[in-house]
């Protein structure tokens, strides 16, 4: 997702909780990210509409349905934010591809996969 230096800003899609301080340590050790934070979907379109962003990351902790509709809201108004999602199905990984996003993790997936998924 981040391959050079240049500063970025990059919203994070999760409730309070483990999954979600790790997101954003992992987030907030890029030098060059600006990291804004929303618990759900609506928090998330306010946010788009008032500040740029260059990615997104929606943690499997927000329903599922509301993450497909972020996602596919996100790819039609805004085509140029890369979106990263985890899931919990492979059903649900299929479904997220469908709606455009551009990297999914499973959610039970090693500290080491989301730092390559973030990193790369």
């Amino acid at each position: 997702m981040f391959t050079d230096n240049k500063p970025i800003t990059v919203l994070l899609v999760s409730q309070p909780g483990i999954m979600h301080n790790v997101l954003h340590s992992i987030l907030q050790s890029l030098s060059c990210a600006t990291v804004l934070d929303a618990n759900g979907a609506f928090t998330a379109y306010t946010i788009l509409e008032t500040k740029p962003v260059d990615a997104i990351i929606i943690d499997a902790n927000i329903p599922f349905a509301e993450s497909q509709a972020l996602i596919t809201r996100i790819k039609n108004n805004y085509p140029h934010i890369q979106c990263l999602a985890f899931t919990a199905t492979t059903k649900e990984k299929r479904l997220l591809q469908s709606a455009g996003a551009d990297k999914i993790l499973f959610q039970n997936c090693s500290l080491q996969e989301i730092e390559e998924a973030v990193f790369s």
